[in-house]
């Protein structure tokens, strides 16, 4: 094959453009997911393309009745290859994402073939044996701009906060069937549409099964979507209503603390009307009882944010209640308003699972210890330690939940991992003996200074 015919090849042929804009789809929704500069990811696939076209030209050529979808497959396979591991998303999301995009051109493709059967039998003369490409391309530009707007409000969203496997593989699978049935039905069209009998069949089923996968895909996401703002507003509303709780145990201890000043005048003349009288069992009574009125449990201030004063001190308070050992080494900068909400998601999650973890030993032998420290004023580091039973569940090497059903990661683990990718960031779980570990860090998001 010379330079002349895969000239021919590309100007006749449509198939190969849709690589280009289903690559920039499939990337929209990792967009914070990126292991490399988009640059150069965008030369990979670019030469990744050029290998398709050489290869697919090359078999075209010799086998001329090959349907240009088949032989684009072991190059899908290859491209599949690449994302995967160019992004640091889970496999089974960057799976269900390129499956979810391969399911949505086979329905433009399909709709090409229509557009173009009806077109050739209603005898127009602008029909040729390039118009179905051309429709084709056509459809590819004008959906995917809107296909775009979508993935990058949803899917993003979704990539960045939903690690369930299992709804990801589901909504794969259902590409898989759309992208097989529509793969066979669509170079059919021109051989049933002289067929009154078929034609109907083939428009009617064709639409149906598309309208049913958009429909479901974009179910799939904004419903998945409404239910992670919906949990991610119940943590704010836990983490205000803590915070409330600190306050107004705040004000309450700081109201008793101006009266015992108030009555303290008082107090020391008592006491000096009792050492005259020299009522020495009088006074060590009243002193007993002064102290009793004192606030024992005092706040404690960790940082400057209020907020994860108020989580620290609620889960310090949690953990004095059933005999558990803390030791909070705080030492952070001010945080955007927004990564403090993801660090009291955090935080809520490691304590939570640390004192269930101590609950599992004797009363003497829990402790929980949280370091917080943020070096070159750009990253954060969490470590926390806390004492277990030393009994795991454990599979392919991540920590499983061992009060949910076998086989699945408990909540907090997820919504660690989810929160903590936002922020380019890593999160590392183990054990050894009785003791669990938590080793984790990310990058430091501060809010924009006010312009002057």
């Amino acid at each position: 094959m010379d330079i002349a015919d895969l000239i021919r090849w590309l100007t006749t042929d449509a198939t190969i453009y849709a690589a280009i804009p289903a690559a920039i789809l499939c990337y929209i929704p990792m967009v914070h997911q990126l292991r490399r500069s988009p640059w150069i990811i965008a030369l990979h696939c670019i030469a990744l393309l050029l290998v398709a076209v050489i290869g697919t030209s090359v078999l075209t050529t010799r086998i001329p009745y090959l349907d240009a979808t088949v032989v684009l497959l072991p190059f899908l396979g290859l491209f599949f290859v690449y994302y995967a591991t160019s992004i640091r998303a889970q496999v089974y999301q960057s799976t269900g994402i390129f499956l979810m995009i391969c399911g949505f051109y086979a329905i433009i493709s399909y709709g090409a073939y229509l557009i173009s059967a009806a077109v050739r039998l209603s005898g127009s003369p602008y029909y040729s044996d390039h118009f179905p490409y051309i429709c084709q391309l056509v459809m590819i530009v004008l959906l995917s701009v809107p296909a775009a707007v979508f993935l990058k409000r949803w899917g993003t969203y979704l990539v960045d906060h939903m690690l369930g496997a299992a709804v990801w593989l589901l909504t794969g699978t259902s590409s898989i069937i759309i992208f097989g049935i529509l793969s066979i039905m669509a170079p059919k069209l021109n051989q049933v549409s002289e067929m009154p009998q078929f034609r109907g069949i083939f428009l009617y089923v064709g639409l149906l099964v598309s309208l049913l996968y958009l429909l479901s895909c974009a179910f799939f996401f904004v419903t998945s979507a409404s239910l992670i703002q919906k949990q991610e507003l119940q943590e704010q509303e836990t983490v205000y209503r803590m915070q409330r709780e600190q306050y107004m145990q705040l004000e309450d201890q700081t109201e008793r603390m101006r009266i015992l000043r108030h009555d303290f005048r008082h107090a020391l003349g008592l006491l000096q009307r009792l050492a005259e009288e020299n009522d020495i069992k009088g006074i060590r009574e009243y002193l007993s009882q002064y102290e009793n009125s004192i606030p024992t449990n005092t706040l404690i201030h960790y940082c400057e944010s209020d907020m994860v004063n108020a989580i620290l001190n609620h889960y310090a308070d949690r953990a004095a209640s059933r005999q558990t050992k803390t030791e909070f080494l705080i030492n952070i900068c001010e945080l955007s308003q927004d990564q403090t909400f993801d660090l009291i998601s955090i935080l809520s999650n490691l304590l939570e699972n640390a004192q269930q973890g101590c609950d599992t030993v004797p009363p003497g032998d829990r402790t929980i210890q949280l370091k917080m420290d943020v070096v070159n004023e750009d990253t954060l580091f969490i470590v926390v330690t806390n004492s277990f039973d030393g009994n795991v569940r454990r599979l392919g090497g991540r920590y499983l939940s061992t009060k949910r059903k076998r086989g699945e990661r408990g909540i907090g683990l997820k919504s660690i991992e989810r929160t903590v990718s936002k922020y380019n960031g890593e999160v590392k779980f183990y054990h050894q003996g009785q003791v669990f570990y938590v080793d984790l860090s990310m990058s430091v998001e501060r809010d924009p200074a006010p312009a002057e």
